[in-house]
Order: structure tokens, then sequence, then C-alpha cells
């Protein structure tokens, strides 16, 4: 019981250090398989008001619960991690 125990509070540090966020509910922001069935996420951001997800090659806008469209950004280069500053 006492290894579970220390076992879960290094895990709970491992992911305050890896700026990992757990969430035991979430409501769907919207439907990304409608776009592109193959994706595999990388991110989102809060983009002003707008979410942006992106995954390693392309983004996608959503408008309330609707996926705006894939925007290929590019096909050599990966991303793997976003954010954007205010210009």
């Amino acid at each position: 019981m006492y290894e579970k125990m220390v076992q879960k509070g290094i895990d709970q540090i491992q992911d305050e250090l890896d700026n990992i966020r757990r969430y035991m509910t979430l409501t769907p922001l919207a439907d990304i398989a409608e776009t592109d069935a193959n994706v595999s996420l990388t991110g989102i951001e809060d983009f002003h008001g707008r979410k942006i997800i992106f995954d390693s090659n392309n983004l996608f806008e959503t408008a309330l619960d609707v996926v705006a469209g894939k925007l290929e950004i590019d096909t050599v280069s990966t991303i793997q991690a976003g954010h954007y500053f205010d210009d």
C-alpha cells in the first residue's frame, strides 16, 4: 500500500514537471475525425478565444463545435509543440 502511495506521488510530480494536465471529465470540443480520420493530435492552443488544434504537419481551426478545415503547414518538418505570441 505504501509503495502505491509513493508511486502516485512520483507520478504527480512527474506530470507537473512535464506540464501534463489530466482531466477526469471532458466535453468534446469538435470531432476532428470528420476532417481527417487518421489524425494524431499533438496539441491545442487558445488563440484569442479560438481553438487551434494541431498534429505533426497540420493546423485545424474550430468554430464553435465545427472544424473549419485543415491547413497543411509543412511536409518536411514536424510540429513538436505549439505556442503563439501576441504581436
